[in-house]
């Protein structure tokens, strides 16, 4: 609570609920996260944060502005999409869930590619319909 660019964030999946801890104050407030759709990495292993359990982690697309400043843009799932839907590569859902640590994830290249995101040519996915941001083009998603 008392850091100055983090917030933790209690997140509904449907079935569960997650805490996660994310280094996204600098760039929203409250308000814009309240009841926002996103897509989070569900399977990431429990890590600690300032003393604070963060179970997963958001996943924003960081591009930069005009003027050179950082920015960071939500991936958001189809609108229909209800919470904890799986994410998968385009015809792949018989992907590993298994946990994997920080390390692991940081080995996969995520990035924004006609407002879509992708892992290699192979854009993300639910059962519902394309993982999207509002950020340009061959923004890296972390």
């Amino acid at each position: 609570p008392n850091a100055e660019k983090l917030y933790v964030l209690n997140l509904d999946l449907g079935s569960e609920k997650r805490q996660v801890v994310s280094g996204i104050r600098d760039y929203f407030s409250k308000e814009e996260i309240a009841g926002k759709k996103i897509v989070m990495i569900r399977n990431l292993k429990t890590s600690k944060l300032r003393g604070v359990d963060s179970q997963g982690m958001v996943l924003l697309a960081s591009h930069k502005d005009a003027s050179g400043k950082e920015k960071l843009s939500f991936i958001t799932p189809p609108n229909s999409a209800k919470p904890g839907e799986l994410v998968y590569p385009n015809g792949n859902k018989n992907i590993n869930k298994s946990e994997i640590d920080i390390k692991e994830f940081q080995k996969i290249v995520l990035s924004v590619k006609n407002k879509s995101v992708a892992v290699a040519d192979s854009v993300l996915c639910t059962d519902s319909g394309k993982i999207e941001s509002d950020a340009p083009d061959g923004s890296l998603v972390r």
